[in-house]
């Protein structure tokens, strides 16, 4: 089956919409002095935090090799986009990072101990939905990413129960407002909803897309079909023509034929598994079959200590930070092992 290379729809449903973005290229004081440019500012690296109100929503991360360039490239000429945030909601002096938090990342990995920063007075929603579209129009994320990240976005839209018009107009607003603030192109009604559709794909077939064993436009039309059945279609080959058609029976819309439980199998061509060559395996060094030794011996330690940090978390958490515990929890053991070896 033919890969897909890009995880796009057609192009005419991208809205390509020139925007000036001097707004955020305004010049930092390169002083020392964090002298504020209007609302821009120079802020330490200690002082911000990621965004809080992520929940089970997070974006992935750069290639390890992507990584590398963009450190390089802060050493050499620093940070030139500044990073969007607001006065942090859980640590008061703190600042909460709502786009940027890779550059904030490499950043520290390049040494920096300041990094420019664009400081807006933002409610949790305008923060969450700054948040998700900047990651979702200038991040180049997997397709998984693009499913949750809009869903996540129109579905929060949705629950101000406006009509569809309505709708339509407060998509494009939110759009435009963090395209005049970040520069770039945005999104038509019509693709942003392909991908909240897809949200109904059971996650086997997110992975084909991520494997881009699948193009979206495939993805699309499976998302219509029950779980059970996308299920079942996953050990057969697909084309858009073809799930169209099951779709069309499924549906009841087709005169000629009638859904039974054999449809797919004799409708669909197998996926044939190709057998992977066994290849012999390599012996162990002395230090290898150490490491491996220690491996194990951690991995026990750890899964035998899980009750009593679940137990110790449970009793000391409070349940309003239940959202943001990876954080607080990562930030007291940084505290707690820089008084050990203070």
């Amino acid at each position: 089956m033919g890969k897909k290379k890009d995880f796009t729809f057609d192009e005419e449903d991208v809205e390509i919409r020139p925007v000036p973005v001097e707004v955020n290229k305004l010049p930092i004081d390169s002083t020392g002095a964090g002298r504020t440019l209007t609302n821009f500012q120079d802020i330490p690296v200690e002082m911000l935090h990621p965004f809080s109100l992520k929940g089970g929503q997070d974006y992935s991360r750069h290639s390890a090799v992507l990584s590398e360039q963009f450190v390089k490239s802060i050493k050499k000429y620093g940070i030139l986009e500044t990073l969007i945030v607001r006065k942090s909601p859980i640590k008061p002096y703190f600042y909460e990072i709502i786009a940027g938090e890779s550059r904030w990342d490499h950043a520290k990995e390049a040494g920096e101990k300041t990094v420019p920063c664009r400081v807006m007075d933002l409610d949790d929603e305008a923060a969450r939905n700054i948040f998700h579209l900047t990651n979702l129009l200038h991040r180049d994320l997997t397709p998984r990413d693009k499913v949750h990240g809009w869903y996540d976005f129109y579905t929060r839209m949705q629950g101000r129960e406006i009509d569809d018009a309505a709708l339509n107009a407060a998509v494009a607003e939110e759009q435009e407002t963090v395209l005049a603030m970040t520069g770039g192109k945005g999104l038509s009604l019509r693709t942003i909803q392909r991908y909240v559709k897809m949200h109904d794909l059971i996650d086997a077939w997110l992975d084909k897309l991520d494997a881009e064993e699948i193009s979206s436009r495939v993805g699309y039309q499976i998302a219509f079909l029950p779980a059970d059945i996308q299920k079942e279609l996953l050990d057969y080959k697909v084309t858009e023509k073809k799930v169209l058609w099951l779709r069309d029976v499924c549906e009841g819309k087709l005169d000629s034929v009638s859904w039974d439980d054999s449809i797919i199998k004799n409708n669909f061509v197998p996926i044939v598994q190709e057998p992977k060559p066994k290849i012999p395996e390599k012996p162990l060094t002395k230090e290898e079959r150490e490491v491996r030794r220690q491996t194990r011996k951690l991995n026990k330690q750890f899964k035998e200590a899980v009750p009593g940090m679940t137990a110790a978390i449970r009793e000391r958490l409070r349940p309003q930070d239940y959202s943001n515990a990876s954080n607080i929890i990562a930030e007291a053991l940084d505290l707690y092992y820089k008084q050990k070896t203070e």
